[in-house]
């Protein structure tokens, strides 16, 4: 593969568009590298998904209609021969291996950069048996990538030590915060959440609503802790946890305090009147919804799981960490964060360092190398 010394074309492939970090995430790389003079593609495996429409008019979308992910494996390689995009990006762990697959044997090879954007010891033990699949190709697939990107720190040193990954050939490139377009003068979304002397404290989950997310843990918390008996909770997200969850509320004795309200399209118009933000997840990679928290200048609860929560708030500068999940731990944590004072400045100004303006140059840095001859990160 010859070395890329100008703007090349960019592919940016994935399964589809709906209901995730990550896919939301590629859609705002794309429309920032699209408002930056690049070429750009985004190729779907099928072209669905409530994102979708937020893709950028000057961002081509390639509907490859191969249905399931896994069959996409020749139309990807049909694409890549005939529109040869100069790099071609690919996120998380079974579209990585798709995009790998398809680009054996091709004459005109892109420049492969893979974006791991979960935490691979979580994956190969919790996800289902068709990731895990995945992990045992990856040292083979990921030896067939140009470029490496981790979400995080933690995701790098785990692709390191469990995928044989030479430390030289990995970047960390961090997921930029979208830009921030809410009206604070606008109503409160909810009742709960209007400004009131004597308003009970809200705070707020946001997510897919499954295993590793860990939502029960955020409701026996509530349920556990009595500094806790007046705090409500806004669920925000669907999933295949939604009706366990609501047995679980309704057991705990919740139903006056806890309300699932469904996905919503832009949590940060609920966020900004929130009294907090918790995130009970087994795992979190680089979670984006703490950088939206952050971004309004409310306040963020987390456990401390692998990797991304301890690092964006810096071990606890910028939010309050419970060392553990268990619902004593969690409860304190909300609670201490409920009755401490929060600069909102300081929250909003941590959010800055991962401004789309200030990430978008190492995502140009990691896509393509800016010296002649360099082929590797």
């Amino acid at each position: 593969m010859e070395p890329i010394t100008r703007s090349p074309h960019i592919a940016i492939f994935a399964a589809h568009l709906n209901a995730g970090g990550a896919e939301r995430m590629l859609v705002t790389v794309a429309n920032a590298l699209a408002e930056r003079g690049r070429q750009v593609d985004v190729v779907l495996a099928r072209a669905w998904g409530s994102y979708l429409s937020e893709v950028s008019p000057g961002v081509r979308v390639v509907d490859l209609n191969a249905g399931r992910l896994r069959s996409s494996v020749g139309p990807l390689r049909r694409y890549l021969r005939q529109s040869k995009p100069q790099v071609l990006l690919s996120s998380l762990t079974l579209t990585n291996s798709v995009a790998a697959l398809a680009t054996i044997g091709l004459r005109s090879m892109p420049r492969l950069v893979l974006r791991e954007a979960t935490v691979p010891s979580v994956a190969k033990r919790r996800y289902a048996r068709k990731v895990r699949a995945a992990y045992a190709l990856a040292p083979m697939l990921f030896r067939r990538a140009q470029a490496v990107l981790a979400v995080s720190e933690g995701v790098g040193e785990e692709l390191r030590e469990l995928v044989g990954i030479r430390e030289d050939a990995i970047a960390v490139v961090h997921d930029p915060t979208r830009p921030l377009n809410i009206d604070r003068d606008a109503a409160p979304p909810h009742p709960w959440l209007k400004a009131s002397a004597n308003r009970t404290p809200v705070v707020l989950s946001v997510g897919r609503l499954a295993p590793i997310k860990g939502v029960d843990r955020l409701l026996r918390a509530l349920a556990a802790a009595s500094t806790l008996s007046d705090t409500k909770c806004l669920i925000l997200g669907d999933g295949p946890e939604e009706a366990a969850l609501r047995c679980l509320a309704a057991e705990l004795g919740l139903t006056d305090r806890v309300e699932f309200v469904g996905r919503v399209a832009e949590p940060r118009d609920w966020m900004v009147h929130a009294d907090a933000t918790v995130v009970s997840s087994h795992a979190e990679a680089f979670p984006g919804v703490i950088l939206e928290s952050l971004q309004v200048g409310t306040p963020v609860v987390s456990v401390n799981c692998p990797h991304g929560p301890s690092e964006i708030l810096a071990s606890g500068k910028f939010g309050v960490l419970a060392e553990s999940g268990e619902p004593q731990a969690l409860g304190a944590a909300i609670s201490r964060s409920l009755n401490m004072r929060h600069d909102s400045e300081l929250l909003r100004s941590r959010a800055a360092e991962f401004s789309l303006e200030q990430v978008i140059l190492r995502w140009e840095e990691a896509l393509w190398p800016m010296r002649a001859g360099s082929s590797r990160l």
